[in-house]
């Protein structure tokens, strides 16, 4: 599902085995924009065995740390390649007569600034939205910033698990998992804020304990 920031979202699904067509024709829509609880009430109605009751973990103090140590280095990859126009159009600006002149030269400098604090805003409410849920049979992925996107998967249909630490995120003791998943299009896969390493290994883990268990042996589900 797919909130956006007027309160409104869509449904969409990945539909195993459907082949045809490209591009986001491979996600069907099951609902066009409504308001969050028409949603949830249609979401119960059409797809209920992806309805579970949650209980998320937001993002813990370590991965404040890291994403504004990320927030950082953009903002300052922006000023630097900013420096130079940032110059020339302050100098040819500043040439200019009457309000041009006193307006133009700040222009560029103002919208760099508010590009930095966009930057900034963007890691605040990432770190407010992030979540991490493990339910069951079923866990989820919140992630967003302006957009939020709830992706609610099932254990059986995870191929693979893989949980990464930068040298920033090992610091803060935090890590970022991407989850592979059978899919239309043959293979999808969807990545996690920062977790502590062993919460969202929980998800490799559980997903071995079923094949463990003989939950998915052909033998005992074949006709």
């Amino acid at each position: 599902m797919r909130p956006g920031s007027l309160r409104r979202s869509c449904i969409e699904a990945e539909v195993v085995g459907l082949a045809s067509g490209t591009g986001e024709s491979l996600h069907p829509v099951l609902c066009l924009l409504k308001d969050d609880a028409t949603q949830q009430k249609l979401l119960r109605e059409l797809v209920p065995e992806f309805v579970y009751d949650r209980n998320p973990e937001k993002q813990p103090a370590g991965a404040r740390g890291v994403l504004l140590v990320r927030a950082t280095i953009a903002s300052l990859a922006l000023v630097l390649a900013m420096t130079y126009p940032l110059i020339y159009v302050y100098r040819e600006a500043s040439a200019l007569a009457g309000a041009a002149g006193v307006v133009l030269p700040w222009v560029l400098p103002l919208a760099t600034a508010l590009a930095v604090l966009a930057i900034f805003y963007a890691t605040r409410v990432s770190c407010r939205i992030t979540e991490f849920d493990t339910g069951r049979d079923l866990f989820t992925f919140v992630n967003g910033a302006v957009d939020r996107e709830t992706v609610v998967m099932n254990y059986d249909k995870v191929q693979m698990v893989r949980v990464t630490q930068g040298p920033v995120a090992r610091l803060f003791g935090v890590a970022r998992a991407r989850v592979h998943l059978l899919s239309s299009t043959g293979g999808t896969s969807i990545s996690s804020g920062y977790f502590p390493g062993n919460r969202l290994g929980a998800v490799g883990e559980i997903v071995m304990e079923r094949i463990a268990s003989g939950e998915y042996d052909y033998r005992k589900n074949s006709i």
